[in-house]
């Protein structure tokens, strides 16, 4: 079973005159009328559930610092998180990308996922005859998603349908006879102690077949089930939670939609990329791996985001499994509002100046999509669809500064949006 450790202290960032991602113990309204006599409940918390492996602690680096005391979170084995979301006990979870499509009134809630464009290291065939001539296939207990495409591959590949036994976590290769075994996850990094005929890193066949990224675990939510916030506040009311982004200044307050709980998703992925040497400095020795072997895991074998081309992976995936059998036809794949476009896009520009401008555009409910080229980006105002309520943000322009003002300008003389917000641009 995965060694689980406890997630290094996040040291508090530095003051920033944009929204910042804090959670108030209360929530107050003008229009309430309750007596302060009387008591109330504290609101429900949000139980969300991350897997233990490896692979996933890039996704939850101070994710629990980011949670405390507005959501609960429980790290365990993928499949287990999939069924307790699938029966209300998670609101939450990171799942194998198999059961989005076996589940119901599911929706991606965020832009974090586990993928990997080639080799992943860590989900691996083996088979002990010939791959046509397999007839009994051993599957690792906390597989799914990657159980089914195994299968979709021996199908596809050379027409086997083996019959299907399960392999306990406690169980190693040699206490099975299968024909082939699947094994996942952090002791499918390490060599097997025995010799296989044949052995296939699932990642690498589905690019070879395919020539698109692999999507093996996504964060998942029941539709209805959402976050609340005010800087980021969450509360849930019988399943039903509105979700707004507040600013304040001593004069008025900006109201933006946005995802609360999307938001500090993407934050701890983000968080987790910047500490990947780390995170392997502290995992390689708890799970009996090299430190070099543990970096190129997680800086090379594996991808944090779900973009365009994750999202056709997963699109062909399903089409596959459901032809198979393996997954409910007419699932649509939905994305929460927003949730492939995470402000760590817009805060990749590389100058500091029009950097805090978009921060500026974003805080005052603008919306960043990126672009290809001489072009950074665009920003857009809520209105969206408005004549001249979106502009380019360029990559490289001949006065940075001259840029950022220009962003600024615009997003101030829009009719759409009030905006009393008071930044002051970076030196």
């Amino acid at each position: 079973m995965p060694t689980r450790t406890p997630t290094p202290t996040i040291r508090e960032p530095r003051r920033s005159t944009r929204p910042i991602l804090t959670m108030p113990a209360t929530l107050t309204n003008e229009s309430d009328s309750t007596p302060a006599s009387v008591p109330v409940a504290a609101p429900p918390r949000v139980a969300v559930g991350a897997v233990s492996y490896l692979n996933s602690k890039p996704l939850i680096e101070g994710l629990d610092e980011l949670l405390e005391g507005h959501a609960t979170l429980r790290l365990d084995y993928p499949s287990r998180l999939a069924d307790d979301l699938a029966s209300g006990a998670l609101d939450v979870a990171l799942i194998p990308s198999i059961e989005y499509f076996r589940g119901q009134n599911y929706e991606v809630i965020s832009d974090a996922c586990v993928a990997a464009h080639g080799p992943v290291l860590s989900v691996k065939l083996y088979s002990r005859v010939p791959w046509g001539e397999v007839r009994s296939l051993a599957l690792d207990e906390g597989s799914r998603t990657s159980a089914t495409l195994a299968r979709i591959l021996l199908a596809e590949r050379h027409g086997v349908f083996p019959k299907l036994e399960p392999l306990p976590l406690d169980h190693r290769t040699q206490d099975s006879s299968a024909d082939a075994i699947l094994l996942i996850g952090d002791r499918a990094i390490l060599p097997p102690q025995e010799k296989f005929l044949g052995t296939w890193d699932l990642g690498e066949e589905w690019l070879e077949w395919t020539g698109l990224p692999f999507v093996f675990a996504m964060w998942v939510g029941r539709r209805g089930v959402r976050s609340q916030e005010s800087g980021v506040r969450m509360e849930k009311h019988d399943n039903l939670v509105e979700v707004t982004y507040v600013t304040s200044s001593s004069h008025s307050a900006l109201r933006t939609p946005r995802s609360a709980l999307a938001n500090l998703l993407s934050a701890a992925r983000d968080l987790g990329v910047a500490r990947l040497d780390d995170i392997a400095r502290r995992e390689a020795p708890l799970l009996g791996l090299s430190l070099p072997t543990t970096v190129s895991y997680l800086s090379e074998n594996l991808q944090y985001h779900l973009g365009p081309a994750e999202r056709n992976g997963l699109k062909l995936f399903y089409e596959l499994a459901a032809g198979m059998g393996l997954a409910p036809n007419g699932v649509e794949l939905r994305f929460r509002q927003d949730c492939s476009r995470s402000p760590h896009e817009a805060m990749m520009h590389p100058n500091k100046h029009i950097r805090a401008a978009i921060e500026y555009a974003l805080a005052c409910g603008w919306r960043f999509t990126p672009s290809q080229g001489h072009a950074f980006g665009r920003l857009w105002c809520p209105e969206q669809t408005r004549e001249d309520c979106h502009f380019s943000v360029w990559s490289t322009p001949r006065n940075p500064q001259g840029h950022a003002r220009y962003i600024r300008s615009q997003v101030d003389a829009c009719p759409h949006v009030h905006t009393d917000t008071t930044t002051t641009e970076e030196s």
